[in-house]
């Protein structure tokens, strides 16, 4: 009678566990990436040589690149007062995957051949950067350019 007792109190409990874990809601909170805007104008804060700082080296004051996306969405870019840079002339730019991109596209208007560039998008002392890694064709040869936001 004692091993009966026991047995319906370890069966009523398992039973009210069961129903405790099966019946527990579990709500997640999904948040949804932003989107980062690469629109506006941008000037070179810092470019690195295979991790020698060139910055200081070059005049690279007056380089300014600027992206757009107008309302069909095609997404351009223009550049002012250009130096050895991906690319030298205007065209077109998009990402590898808008929600999480890691490369940068780039195509100059004249040309069918694209530049896949590695990028990342920080923010450095509150402000929005985009760091640039490319490779001129030799690849011992490493840049990483800094760019840092003029305007939104």
């Amino acid at each position: 009678m004692h091993q009966i007792r026991l047995s319906l109190c370890v069966l009523g409990l398992m039973s009210f566990a069961l129903i405790c874990t099966t019946s527990c809601v579990q709500q997640e909170d999904l948040v949804a990436e932003s989107t980062k805007s690469l629109e506006g104008n941008w000037h070179i804060a810092k470019v690195v040589q295979n991790s020698n700082d060139l910055t200081g080296l070059f005049d690279f004051s007056n380089f300014k690149i600027k992206f757009l996306k107008d309302p069909a969405g095609v997404q351009t870019y223009t550049i002012e007062n250009p130096v050895p840079f991906a690319v030298n002339a205007n065209g077109v730019w998009s990402l590898d995957d808008p929600t999480y991109p890691h490369n940068f596209i780039l195509r100059e208007n004249n040309s069918t051949v694209s530049k896949t560039i590695k990028f990342s998008f920080p923010i450095v002392n509150g402000k929005r950067n985009i760091r640039f890694l490319f490779n001129p064709g030799c690849t011992s040869v490493n840049y990483i350019y800094t760019l840092e936001q003029d305007s939104i």
